[in-house]
Parts: structure tokens; C-alpha cells; sequence
């Protein structure tokens, strides 16, 4: 999902949702975002968003954007359920896909 929003089937409502989930089980979130699975998880989101990138001629160096993308999506999700930046999940969902698409562009 995290992945989706630099093609045309990001789903704004699905965003959110997934957003939601993770505040809903944050405890979780936590543990996965900011403990030792945090860079088996930005590895995997990575492939996942290269994978896209590679679809887009413009994109000279999709590997390390899409690295950059990654880090900070699992960034701002790890803030967030920490609770260190409180923000509503419209809205973290609302920056997770405007950062997506300004590195993107």
C-alpha cells in the first residue's frame, strides 16, 4: 500500500485505512517501525517502490530513490506512533502521499 501511491492505483481511501490500522495497533507499530525489523521493512518497502519507479523513464536512479522514499515513509510512520509529532491519520496520510509525490516528480 505504502508503495502504491506512485502509481495510478493509489486509493486515497485505502491510504487512510491502512494509516488508521496502524494507529489502531500502534503498540506493534512501534516495535516494527523503530525496533530490529525496521530495516528488513525498509528493505522490502524499497523493492517494493522501485519496482514502480522502474515504470518511469524520468527516474535516473530508481534504487536510491527508492531507498530514500522508504526511509522516509518508515520515518514519519515511526514518529507518529510514538507519538513524538501528534497529527490526526487524514493527515499523515495526506504527507505520506504529498512526500511521495514531490521525490517522485
Amino acid at each position: 500500500m505504502l508503495a502504491d501511491m506512485l502509481g495510478p492505483q493509489h486509493d486515497d481511501a485505502r491510504l487512510l485505512a491502512v494509516v488508521e490500522h496502524f494507529w489502531e495497533n500502534r503498540r506493534v507499530g512501534n516495535v516494527l517501525f523503530a525496533g530490529p525489523t525496521r530495516p528488513l521493512l525498509a528493505k522490502t518497502l524499497a523493492g517494493l517502490i522501485e519496482a514502480r519507479l522502474r515504470t518511469r523513464p524520468e527516474v535516473q536512479n530508481p534504487g536510491l530513490l527508492a531507498a530514500q522514499l522508504a526511509g522516509g515513509q518508515m520515518g514519519l510512520l515511526s514518529t507518529w506512533l510514538a507519538g513524538a509529532a501528534p497529527a490526526s491519520p487524514q493527515a499523515v496520510a495526506d504527507m505520506l502521499h504529498a512526500a511521495a509525490q514531490a521525490v517522485a516528480t
